[in-house]
């Protein structure tokens, strides 16, 4: 079997903080005797080598100088919220320029399916070269293309007409079923719920020179109690909340501190909150941290927290994986249930849900977990157990694979 795997993120070199998680599905399912072929757009920053990755990596180029290939890996959507303005200028080329890769890499490889992450732009693309070439299309909902569906009539047709050429429609949340099957013309017949999963290998062995390394840099003392959070600094991340808890939870206990690891266009913003709030020297920031840090990281901390909200403009994070690195490192997490975290994290058991933009609510669960170490290190057992039985990598890729000869035996 030959898959064709369309995608705009995707680690671009060795300590990149791109999200692996493409990589780690297309990897794992190259593992089980599928060829894969990862399509993604040029960067000028790409420097993969042939000795670190199993599958194909094709790049195609869309525009030149070289310089302005400034669309995908984080880069499309201000805070995502809303489209930078170059995208639409930028766009038609991008779209142009894929389907043509993708004929060229059929006539190559003769690839039996396409599966394409994101339902715009790539769900889009890959539904017209399906059309052309008849070759059956999976797409996977991941957040931020479903969103872009809800902002104007041109993309939310984009989707439908995705929606509709697409064999089958897998969603790493059960809360976009609703929503294409009413909007976007998904029948339910045509929709797989399929979980994100993680790297539970890498979590397995820390490097104790690294973690103390941290620590020294840091100026993290034995006594302190560490909080957590990873992500993007985005508004949908829901940091300001967070940060707002973490004075409520400071007045409390002065040996706290959180740990902000990302980079984003509200880094400024949320810096100058922890001045207002004269928490400056209890909360830091680390920028961009490469994935093969994030297990370091959590090794450190005591309670993982999630403050995730659907933001101003609706947009969302589908299963943050985050989540499930935090579980797998066997930590204590509070979060907020949105996206399928409530199939991921048991309350009352690996850790608290609280509601959306709820900074009171979120210092309480904390305070809750600091008060009681004992608690916090049974659920971090328990969550470690769960995600290692339920939400590996080998669980989700072997759930895509049984999606894929679904599909292919019934395009016979």
């Amino acid at each position: 079997m030959k898959v064709c795997v369309l995608t705009h993120v995707y680690p671009r070199f060795k300590g990149d903080s791109m999200p692996p998680f493409i990589e780690f599905i297309c990897e794992n399912i190259q593992k089980q005797g599928v060829d894969v072929t990862v399509l993604a757009p040029y960067d000028i920053s790409f420097n993969r080598q042939a000795n670190d990755h199993r599958v194909k990596i094709v790049l195609y180029k869309y525009i030149y100088p070289l310089r302005l290939h400034l669309l995908g890996y984080s880069r499309t959507m201000w805070g995502d919220v809303r489209l930078r303005t170059i995208v639409y200028f930028l766009a038609p080329f991008m779209l142009f320029f894929e389907i043509l890769a993708i004929l060229r890499l059929y006539f190559k490889e003769r690839f039996d399916i396409i599966h394409a992450h994101w339902l715009l732009p790539h769900g889009f693309v890959g539904a017209i070269v399906s059309r052309l070439l008849n070759i059956p299309l999976i797409i996977t909902l991941h957040g931020s293309g479903v969103f872009l569906t809800k902002r104007n009539l041109i993309f939310r047709e984009m989707g439908r007409f995705s929606v509709k050429t697409a064999k089958l429609v897998t969603s790493v949340t059960p809360e976009f079923e609703n929503y294409l099957i009413n909007n976007l013309g998904l029948s339910q017949a045509r929709f797989r719920l399929i979980v994100n999963g993680v790297e539970s290998l890498i979590f397995e062995s820390i490097d104790k020179n690294l973690v103390d390394s941290i620590k020294n840099k840091f100026n993290i003392r034995d006594k302190d109690i560490i909080i957590i959070s990873i992500g993007r600094l985005v508004y949908k991340k829901g940091f300001n909340y967070l940060i707002k808890a973490m004075k409520l939870v400071i007045d409390k206990y002065s040996n706290v501190k959180l740990i902000i690891c990302g980079e984003g266009v509200l880094r400024k913003e949320l810096e100058l909150l922890t001045k207002e709030l004269g928490i400056s020297s209890y909360v830091i920031f680390t920028g961009s941290i490469a994935h093969n840090e994030v297990p370091i990281y959590l090794n450190i901390c005591h309670i993982f927290v999630g403050s995730f909200i659907r933001d101003d403009k609706g947009n969302v994070d589908a299963c943050p994986t985050v989540i499930l690195e935090a579980m797998c490192s066997g930590k204590a997490v509070v979060s907020t249930p949105i996206g399928a975290l409530p199939l991921v994290l048991e309350e009352g058991k690996g850790g608290i849900f609280v509601k959306e933009r709820d900074e009171k609510g979120l210092a309480e669960a904390i305070n809750f977990l600091i008060e009681n170490p004992k608690l916090r290190e049974k659920y971090g057992k328990i969550n470690k157990l769960r995600v290692l039985k339920n939400f590996t990598w080998q669980e989700t890729v072997n759930r895509y694979i049984e999606v894929y000869y679904e599909v292919l035996s019934k395009n016979r």
